[in-house]
């Protein structure tokens, strides 16, 4: 399902920095829910799903890459 409209545009907070801190935080929980749901699927569905999870990983890597670089601490 994706999110449209004005609400889900805006940084959270009117902040930039913010709303990278929350993507960050979201993909985590992308990761743990895709890699949870992983433990009940099929070998061929389980490969599909923990790609999801490592794709979400590397998102968030690279969200918290420019937090660091912005002197955001504690993602």
């Amino acid at each position: 399902m994706m999110l449209k409209g004005p609400r889900y545009l805006r940084p959270i907070g009117g902040c930039g920095e913010d709303a990278l801190m929350h993507a960050s935080v979201l993909l985590s929980v992308v990761e743990a829910t895709a890699s949870d749901a992983a433990d009940h699927l099929s070998l061929n569905d389980k490969a599909l799903v923990l790609s999801i999870a490592q794709h979400a990983e590397m998102a968030r890597a690279l969200v918290n890459a420019v937090l660091e670089g912005a002197g955001s601490v504690g993602v």
